[in-house]
Order: structure tokens, then sequence, then C-alpha cells
């Protein structure tokens, strides 16, 4: 009989004649001192506020901090050990009557009844994380493919670029001012940040790294590779980019601006130029590598909402070895997928293992180089 139970059926019989005094058993055993010490001082703590209205509420933030703390403890343990030292404390209070004990026993009881169990709720949180990482991965994903942000970021870059030109300034003079690479930064930066759709992605996709930096243990792993589309992102969805096509045009190295025509045409043609050439650049070097960063999360996501609420928390709280030292975050994609091998069927395991080499592939240098050299103008 749970301990709780034995202590309010004795609590109960108080009043009757010739009853020995309730007892609260034998302490469970906790070998950690310093989660044993945490758990005697919570529980003196919540006995000092019996008869307040925000016991229950106490109680369960109590269990939910400890086992987050101490997440390899073992819930039921610490659970046990914190009933225990409230019983004790609740006992051999002499201020308290026997029905304020009754009660006060009795509400600790029906929070360990009625709330769900620490590991349930840590895994309930770590399966939200997962849940909003791979949406938010989807939507990052779609949007940087569909160039949305790239194509009004062009237009708001030129507008930048416009405000450079003193009033009536012909071809000439813009393509002098082109010639500026320090100012050619200046323009792309200013109009990048003008544009509101630019921003609002950009604060997107941090927060996306945000979430991903929140899941912890194995589950690192979608730090890592939320980390390599927050590079993707910086070097293809970002001024440079711009700052590098202005710095092109403005040269002889490509004919792709007809400087004899009037000033504002000459601006539409760059303003063309920034959208298809932006463009052009990222499907080449990063298009396949996103998608197979979309594949890889939402594969890796669907075997990890399949497993047991134990081995979600067990997971969270894994420590790389030290032999493993990871120079990449492919690398250390691996590793942590790895450590979650005995969680994943073998199948699952190699697609996951394959993605991961598509996008240390799609994410190369060599590769990129290869790509670009097609579409570079000879």
């Amino acid at each position: 009989m749970p301990i709780m139970m034995i202590v309010l059926t004795a609590l109960m019989m108080l009043s009757m004649p010739v009853q020995a005094q309730p007892s609260c058993g034998d302490p469970p055993r906790v070998d950690d001192h310093t989660l044993k010490g945490d758990l005697e001082g919570k529980a003196k703590f919540l006995s000092g506020l019996i008869g307040g209205a925000d016991l229950k509420g106490r109680i369960e933030a109590a269990r939910t901090d400890i086992f987050s703390k101490y997440p390899n403890a073992g819930a039921t343990r610490s659970d046990a050990y914190l009933q225990y030292m409230f019983c004790s404390f609740v006992l051999s209070d002499p201020k308290l009557s026997a029905e304020d004990k009754f009660h006060a026993i009795q509400e600790f009881r029906q929070v360990e009844a009625q709330s769900p169990s620490p590991t349930q709720k840590m895994a309930s949180r770590i399966r939200e994380n997962i849940n909003e990482v791979t949406s938010g991965a989807q939507f990052v994903v779609r949007e940087i493919n569909e160039g949305t942000v790239l194509i009004a970021a062009a237009s708001t870059t030129v507008d930048a670029l416009r405000m450079k030109l003193s009033s009536g300034a012909d071809a000439a003079e813009l393509r002098r001012i082109m010639g500026d690479s320090a100012l050619m930064l200046s323009v792309a930066t200013s109009g990048w940040h003008a544009n509101v759709p630019a921003r609002e992605f950009h604060k997107k996709v941090y927060d996306l790294r945000h979430s991903g930096d929140a899941l912890t243990g194995s589950f690192r792993i979608y730090g890592e590779v939320l980390e390599i589309l927050v590079n993707i992102v910086r070097d293809g969805y970002s001024p440079i980019i711009f700052k590098n096509i202005l710095d092109l045009l403005g040269t002889d190295k490509v004919k792709a601006v007809n400087w004899n025509e009037p000033t504002n045409r000459v601006l539409d043609q760059i303003t063309i130029q920034l959208q298809s050439s932006a463009a052009m650049y990222f499907v080449v070097r990063y298009a396949k590598a996103t998608q197979e960063i979309q594949r890889f999360i939402e594969e890796l996501s669907r075997c990890v909402l399949q497993m047991k609420d134990s081995d979600l928390v067990r997971l969270s709280s894994v420590q790389r070895t030290n032999s493993v030292t990871a120079t990449t975050r492919t690398e250390a994609m691996r590793a942590d997928l790895r450590s979650m091998s005995s969680n994943i069927s073998d199948d699952e395991m190699k697609n996951l293992l394959t993605l991961i080499a598509n996008i240390e592939t799609f994410i190369s240098k060599s590769r990129a180089d290869e790509e670009l050299g097609k579409i570079t103008p000879k």
C-alpha cells in the first residue's frame, strides 16, 4: 500500500482509542545526496504552505522542477521520497490538527493522482518543440525556394541605390557609384533592411534556430541541421549576395546592363538582374540542400515522435562522449543519430544517414564551384 494511503488511513483512525500514532513508513532509497537535499528542502517548503490556496500548484511545480533538474534520477523514486519527506514534516508539525494533517496529505495525493507524471510532461514539451521545429523548417524552406523575399528586397535595394544619385544623374554617374564596393555594401544593407518581408523572414529564421537550441541531448541534432539551414540563409538570402551582384554589374565582366539607356531604364535592368541572379545563385547553390534538410527533419521527427515518453526523456539527457569530436555539423549529426540507434529501426537509420550524406554533398564547396561554374559568364 502506498505511503500516503497508509498515513491517511491512520489519520482517520486517530480519534479511536488505543491507536498508535501514524507513521510515514521507511524512507525510499535515494543515493544522490544533492537530489535528496533538494527533495527535503522542497518538502519542508511545501509543508509550510498547508492551508494556503496555492498548495496544489506548488506541489506540481516542485515535482516538475525536480525532474527537470535530475532527469536521470527516476521520477517514481523522486516522487516517493518527496511524498515521504512531506508526510514526515506534516506529521511532526505540532501546530497542525489531525484534520489539517489529513487534508494536507490527501491534497498531496490528489495532485500526484491527477497530474501527468514529470516524465509525461517533459516528453510532451519535447514533442511540442520538435513539432515547432518541423513546421518552422517547412516554412523557411518553402519561403526561400519560392524567392518572394529576394524579389521584394531587390526592389528596395535599387531604391537605396537611386538615393545615392544626384538629381538628373546619368548612367555614367550610376556606373561610377557602383564601382565603389564599400558604398555598394551600404546600399545593399540599407535596401535589404528597408524591406519588411525580408526582416520578418529573418526573424522567423532565427526564432527557428532558437527553438532548435531548446532541444538537448541526442536531440541537439535538430540544432545542428538548423544551423546549416541558417548558414544557407546567411549566404543566399542576405544583403551580401546583392552587394556582390552590384559589384559585378558595375564592371565590364558581364554585359547584362545596357548603359546607353536612360538612368531609370538602367535601374530597372539592375532590379531585374538582382532578382534573377540572386535567385539563380540560390537555386544552383542551395535548392537541393534545403530540400534534403527538410526531408531529413521530417523523417527524423516521424521516428522521434513515435518513441515512448521514457525514451524521449532519456535521450534528451544523453551526453556526447569525449571520444566524439565532431569537426563538422554533419559529423555531429551522425553522432547524435547513432545515440538513438536503439530507438530507430535499421532501415530508418540507413535512410537518415543517407540524407545526411546528401546534405553534406549538396553544401560542399567543390560541388558549389562545379555548379556555379556552369552558369558563370566566360
